[in-house]
């Protein structure tokens, strides 16, 4: 039974390693040609055309643990919290009641944007994005490493081991207006189209052990929606997550949507700038003829073997059996669909800002700033108060440095660089730069790691 639940999460593991929060630090990039991405009122000094796939590359993840969790030094080695010499109450006491890891990306596949009369900007987009999670309850953990450990209650409660993936893509069309010298407004008409979508979530996963009998009752479910994937059923229909198939052919999307941004920015005086924006504000009605649905029903109840006889009992059909039956509370059997569509509301984020100029020189300055962000979506919810501090040492060069002030149990610190030399506008930028990680590259403790990439050409003359 524990290879069986290990596996599956080596699966949703495997899974999530293929939309996701900002990355805060390029917030405060006022030279960067996507900027209006952010708030929809932002515009660049210059018109711009993104570099195809390398226009902007966005990626994420982040976790409440960590390798310190589940690797120990053990006499001049390294051992996992299975082996003896760990302590498992101890182990235990370092975890969350939930693990969670998240995972998103950004691809940004086609961009550019114009100014027009009136100081009037203009911007198109076409993007990919995709974000992960997953949920593993404490009571994995307790039932792998203890087991049996403690003979009078042995019991065991998995609900809501979950993963859920979502795959959109994204067309923008953007237009912001300078209404006077104080007050620049924009809005970003989106269009979305929902490729893939997949969830795996239990909402009863019990497991009693003794010495003489166990009783393992689980009800998950699984929804995939797509026109492109699917997976290979067995003799018995239950999902084979192992043999899936790519139809290039079927190239609608499985559901159709459409999300709108709105952004305000507001100058009281010559050195501040305030802002504020609502992101993504809007829906994806997801096709019944692409969905695809599973479930786990199981009721196991073994009393062990009572009174046998050698001759007469196939003892390797019994054992056959019960491995069968712990297989099948992680196997999902497909169930037909109810032919209605699925209307699903996407992550919103709300944004707001304040930034003050010291010198007010456009070529050579230094601003102070404050983001408020908050990011919405059904499996998570963070509010998140960044500092930034940046340096314009010349007109095509700027350094953003950040930190963060409510996650304090993360690596809190971004550092974000913009250079638009002449024709070209190149940016970089990290949050939580500095996380504790081994010589494989993987963070030792809880992490939350952003990196953002792009390359534009400028195109067109500064705005005034």
């Amino acid at each position: 039974m524990k290879r069986a639940i290990i596996s599956l999460t080596l699966l949703i593991t495997s899974i999530t390693c293929i939309y996701g929060q900002d990355v805060n630090s390029i917030y405060f990039l006022n030279n960067r040609s996507q900027r209006h991405t952010l708030n929809a009122s932002f515009a660049p000094e210059y018109g711009y055309f993104s570099l195809p796939a390398l226009g902007g590359i966005s990626m994420n993840i982040s976790s409440n643990t960590g390798l310190s969790n589940y690797i120990y030094p053990y006499q001049n080695e390294f051992v996992t919290f299975l082996h003896s010499s760990v302590n498992g109450q101890q182990f235990l006491n370092k975890l969350s009641p939930s693990t969670f890891i998240r995972q998103g990306a950004d691809l940004n596949l086609l961009s550019f944007g114009f100014y027009t009369p009136n100081h009037s900007f203009w911007s198109f987009d076409i993007s990919l994005k995709e974000k992960a999670d997953v949920n593993i309850p404490i009571d994995f953990f307790r039932l792998a490493k203890l087991g049996m450990e403690n003979q009078t209650n042995n019991v065991f409660n998995l609900k809501n081991f979950s993963i859920n993936q979502t795959t959109i893509a994204q067309v923008s069309l953007g237009y912001s207006k300078e209404i006077n010298s104080q007050w620049r407004v924009g809005i970003n008409a989106k269009l979305l189209a929902g490729l893939t979508y997949e969830r795996i979530n239990y909402s009863k996963f019990d497991i009693t052990l003794a010495n003489d009998q166990y009783t393992m009752n689980a009800v998950g479910d699984y929804q995939l929606r797509s026109n492109q994937l699917s997976f290979d059923t067995d003799s018995v229909n239950n999902y084979d997550f192992s043999k899936y198939h790519i139809n290039s052919s079927r190239l609608n999307p499985a559901g159709l949507g459409a999300a709108f941004d709105l952004g305000v920015t507001y100058k009281p005086f010559k050195n501040l700038t305030v802002a504020a924006a609502l992101n993504d504000i809007g829906f994806i009605n997801w096709k019944a003829s692409a969905t695809k649905n599973g479930i786990a029903n199981s009721n196991i109840d073994f009393k062990g073997f009572n009174n046998i006889d050698i001759d007469s009992v196939d003892i390797d059909a019994q054992l056959s059996q019960l491995k069968k039956d712990a297989n099948a509370l992680i196997k999902f059997k497909e169930q037909p669909s109810n032919n209605k569509n699925i209307i699903e509301f996407v992550p919103y984020t709300f944004k707001a800002s304040a930034e003050y100029s010291i010198f007010g020189n456009e070529k050579h300055d230094i601003l102070v700033g404050l983001l408020w962000n908050s990011y919405n979506s059904p499996q998570n919810h963070m509010n998140e108060l960044v500092g930034a501090v940046t340096f314009k040492p010349v007109h095509w060069f700027s350094l953003s440095t950040t930190c963060e002030f409510i996650r304090k149990d993360y690596n809190r610190f971004g550092v974000a660089m913009n250079f638009s030399p002449k024709w070209i506008n190149i940016f970089i930028a990290s949050d939580y730069v500095v996380p504790k990680i081994n010589r494989q590259y993987l963070p030792i403790d809880k992490f939350d790691l952003n990196l953002s990439v792009g390359v534009s050409f400028i195109l067109g003359k500064p705005r005034d």
